[in-house]
């Protein structure tokens, strides 16, 4: 039994050529080999495995197993066959064996071509070395290999040397990874990388960005790692709080019921590899953004469990500094008045100060904690909660 190492991306191929080759056994009445894949793995690199090259992140190479049984090298009466010589106009040669099998080094130093069966030296374009059980060698030609090799034409013979060799040579190239090779990126880059895209650029699907137009957030992150050249103003850098949002969306995901959905069941097993295959970037990225979005609804949640303990502050017609004031939402209204926009703070994580605004000069930051200054209007509730309404406000971090 033989076993090979195929890149998984050349599996497909592999099996094509395999049974091509299956085939024409058969017509020239040769048994087949029997070829199983049986197992997988990944392997990582840390340089380019064609190059030779550093890589900045490691990359992931999936290979299949696969186990050649009943691959034998002809043989008959004692004798096997060993090797092929294949000899140029030159005099120089080449030397193709049969896997497992060892030769003496003459022959890669003795360029001679003299058939030792009949002892005649001619110009040969293939001599073939066979060996008996009891350890006798040869280097014979091609009209006497069928006195070795049984009584067939020696164009028979050469074909099923052809076959046998075609069969080992389609293991050996399959098993290289050529220079277009597929492989997987390393998962905690790739979702620091989409941190970082949406902290530089906000989110967007592939659906929308598909239907309005413009870059999704996978496809900016996919750009990035392909080596895709960006301009200063697209280039994606990632910082330390960048790779803590990857480690904390990979706790976040594990920590996910996976009959919930399929989308909790496949971004859970992105969570459990080390890294990530080019058809689950999509995946990854909508991860990240998942998880930011609960991090959005926890501090939500967790601003109106505390509004429910919400007092009045200030007096009435008082003019009043306020510090240590977050501001955590702010949208507008088209009223009597005009645009107006509600400026809702939180003070001390508890007291709610509410601001109606028309002017259009206010540029104030959601999450930001400020002072502000401003005079109480009126104390009120608003669906069962206390708050503080101000006006005349002026504000500073």
């Amino acid at each position: 039994m033989i076993t090979y190492n195929i890149p998984t991306s050349n599996v497909d191929g592999f099996k094509k050529a395999i049974e091509k080759l299956h085939k024409k056994a058969i017509k020239l009445g040769v048994t087949p080999p029997t070829v199983s894949f049986v197992d997988g793995f990944t392997r990582k690199y840390f340089v380019d495995p064609i190059s030779g090259n550093e890589l900045v992140f490691p990359i992931f190479i999936d290979y299949t197993v696969v186990e050649v049984t009943d691959i034998e090298p002809p043989k008959y009466a004692g004798w096997t066959f060993v090797a092929q010589i294949e000899h140029d106009n030159d005099g120089r040669s080449m030397i193709f064996k049969v896997p497992g099998m060892e030769i003496d080094e003459k022959y890669f130093t003795n360029l001679d071509n003299t058939c030792n069966h009949c002892n005649t030296h001619r110009r040969r374009k293939n001599t073939y070395v066979v060996r008996h059980d009891d350890g006798d060698e040869k280097r014979v030609g091609s009209t006497c290999i069928k006195d070795f090799l049984g009584h067939e034409a020696p164009t028979n013979i050469a074909q099923r040397f052809a076959n046998l060799f075609n069969y080992y040579n389609t293991f050996s190239s399959f098993g290289n990874l050529g220079e277009k090779y597929e492989f997987s990126i390393s998962r905690d880059a790739f979702l620091a990388y989409t941190s970082a895209a949406i902290r530089q650029f906000g989110w967007l699907s592939r659906k929308v960005a598909a239907e309005e137009g413009g870059i999704s957030t996978a496809d900016r992150v996919v750009k990035h790692f392909d080596g895709i050249p960006h301009s200063a103003e697209e280039r994606l850098t990632a910082y330390e709080t960048d790779n803590e949002t990857a480690e904390k969306t990979v706790e976040w995901a594990r920590s996910l019921d996976p009959t919930k959905s399929d989308f909790n069941y496949n971004i859970k097993t992105i969570a459990e590899k080390e890294y990530l295959k080019r058809k689950h970037y999509g995946f990854a990225a909508a991860m990240v953004y998942s998880y930011l979005r609960y991090l959005e609804n926890q501090r939500i949640r967790a601003n109106q469990t505390n509004e429910l303990s919400s007092e009045y502050v200030g007096e009435v017609g008082v003019r009043t500094k306020f510090e240590n004031v977050k501001l955590v939402n702010a949208f507008q209204i088209d009223g009597g008045y005009g645009l107006t926009t509600i400026y809702k703070f939180i003070k001390d994580n508890k007291d709610i100060i509410v601001w109606f605004s028309t002017s259009s000069r206010v540029s104030l930051d959601i999450d930001e904690v400020y002072t502000i200054n401003g005079t109480v209007k009126a104390h009120n509730e608003y669906k069962g909660k206390k708050q503080t309404i101000v006006n005349r406000v002026k504000a500073v971090k």
